[in-house]
């Protein structure tokens, strides 16, 4: 059961928009059968429930680059994002289950008390952040060691360029197997679904239209501050940091791909702020083509039922009287 819920949870990630600060300052992810949707006042996350009705979840809530003295510096708010983004995909995740899932298990979720829910809730981050780095940093490395094993007569593997080389290129493999094998999965491709709603009900917000649906319809499914994008400028700066430390022995190569991911993850995150900050000038725009065509593995075009799901959510988040609206009738 962790092991399923923590892969729905690497899932939801990638489609987590790490810019939410940025710009008009509001970003979201799918859930199961809903949207949830981060912004200044707080985050919202809305459900379409088993009998057709749209539930919104409102929380006040102040991200960690706001809470902490450092929270904002360059370089480090990257990795309390990545941190932030899982935690609060977690809870999302969970509270959409819990409206959209059947009437039976619903009654077997609800007699479960607060204090286990949240032991389980930690249990599925760890074994989130364990399958993550396991799968795309721990897995490729051991294997790039036995490439090297096999080469131990020759110069080709000994020189740490050629072999952080190696390494990287088995991580995007890896990471291009996992995202398309899990885009073919039918529950998956219906939470990518609203993601592609997320992302169009996003572009029209952006573009200060009024929060309909024919002015939604027309958008694009693939958003440049998609944490998709994010994920992709991971692996190549991965590369580059992993290159600059060298070719330690076995015990620092494996505490590099732990300890430097914070370090990494800042990078990108100041890479992908930038380019969402100049997506007028063209060749930042050539230079996030790689993020953007990957968005083709998790983004769906969404029906007007997921649309609606997706503008209740935003609208929830960046008017407060319309959330107190919707809750009194």
């Amino acid at each position: 059961m962790y092991i399923k819920k923590a892969a729905q949870s690497l899932i939801m990630f990638l489609q987590d928009d790490p810019l939410a600060d940025c710009k008009k300052k509001a970003g979201g992810q799918a859930v199961i059968e809903g949207i949830m949707m981060r912004g200044p006042l707080g985050i919202a996350t809305a459900v379409r429930a088993p009998d057709g009705n749209i539930i919104i979840n409102k929380k006040n809530y102040v991200s960690w680059t706001k809470r902490f003295f450092f929270g904002n510096w360059p370089f480090v708010r990257g990795g309390l994002i990545l941190i932030e983004s899982l935690l609060l995909g977690l809870l999302s995740l969970e509270w959409s289950a819990s409206i959209a899932m059947p009437d039976e298990e619903k009654a077997i979720s609800e007699k479960k008390s607060e204090r286990r829910r949240k032991i389980e809730m930690y249990i599925m981050m760890f074994i989130s952040f364990a399958v993550g780095l396991g799968l795309f940093f721990l897995i490729p490395l051991f294997l790039t060691k036995l490439t090297q094993n096999y080469f131990v007569n020759t110069q080709f593997m000994q020189g740490s360029i050629m072999f952080n080389l190696i390494d990287a290129i088995i991580r995007l493999a890896f990471f291009l197997i996992y995202i398309i094998v899990i885009s073919r999965l039918p529950e998956i491709q219906r939470v990518f679904q609203y993601h592609g709603a997320e992302h169009k009900t996003i572009f029209t917000y952006e573009e200060d239209k009024e929060l309909k649906l024919e002015n939604i319809r027309p958008n694009p499914i693939r958003h440049p501050r998609c944490g998709t994008s994010f994920l992709i400028f991971v692996m190549i700066v991965s590369f580059i940091v992993f290159v600059l430390i060298g070719k330690p022995d076995t015990f620092f190569l494996i505490a590099s791909r732990i300890l430097l991911l914070p370090v990494i993850a800042g990078i990108s995150y100041e890479i992908i702020r930038f380019a969402g900050n100049h997506m007028d000038k063209k060749w930042v725009r050539i230079f996030i083509a790689p993020g953007i065509w990957l968005q083709h593995f998790t983004t769906r075009e969404p029906d007007d039922k997921q649309i609606e799901v997706g503008i209740e959510s935003l609208k929830a988040v960046i008017d407060p009287s319309y959330y107190e609206k919707v809750n009194n009738d």
